[in-house]
């Protein structure tokens, strides 16, 4: 199964901004234009893998829904290791990128992405919700500006 789908926020938000969800499964790098080689070596967990190649494989839908080539584009990280999105080397386009957000959570996949200029950060947490009869865990997703 290769289907995303468009989290909407509760209420309209001031600027351009989208937020997607697709299930964690195992991906074949090269199959996602966005993921380093070198990065998902490291990951000694398949898990880990999965999830990290779930992300960027559904960023590169959510950029392509955003009207930009993922083709064109790489991830690097600041100094605190968020993700941010860049043109490849020796492309000059002036098109500003938006940022973008990438989590995971009870086998889901999370992309934020908001217009040049403005933060954005999905939160993904597991939250417990007792109930006389039943306990469970809820999966649910905020979105922050």
């Amino acid at each position: 199964m290769n289907s995303f789908e468009e989290i909407l926020p509760p209420h309209p938000l001031p600027v351009r901004a989208m937020c997607f969800r697709c299930p964690v499964m195992p991906r074949e790098l090269e199959n996602v234009s966005l993921a380093s080689a070198d990065e998902v070596a490291t990951f000694v967990v398949e898990k880990r893998r999965d999830e990290h190649l779930s992300g960027r494989w559904l960023l590169g839908h959510a950029l392509a829904q955003w009207g930009l080539n993922d083709e064109e584009l790489e991830i690097r990280r600041t100094e605190h290791r968020a993700p941010i999105l860049s043109y490849l080397p020796g492309l000059w386009l002036n098109t500003p990128l938006p940022s973008v957000s990438i989590g995971h959570s009870d086998g889901w996949a999370y992309v934020a992405l908001i217009e040049a200029g403005w933060s954005i950060g999905i939160d993904l947490s597991l939250i417990h919700i007792s109930e006389p009869t039943r306990p469970r865990l809820i999966s649910y997703a905020v979105f922050c500006l």
